[in-house]
């Protein structure tokens, strides 16, 4: 294999705007539960729903 078919990646290129604080949104009380659902409760299907119920 020589060395011109390896192919290299280019030198750390953000694909995206930097990181900021005003990129964060803090949400109240439960709001955050109803816009990801599956990171606390597993789901929002009937899984989900028996999970939240068993605990």
């Amino acid at each position: 294999m020589s060395e011109d078919a390896v192919q290299k990646p280019d030198a750390l290129v953000p694909s995206s705007p930097a990181y900021t604080e005003s990129m964060i949104k803090v949400l109240d009380d439960v709001e955050h539960v109803r816009t990801r659902p599956g990171m606390y409760i597993g789901g929002y299907n009937a899984r989900g729903l028996h999970h939240l119920v068993y605990e």
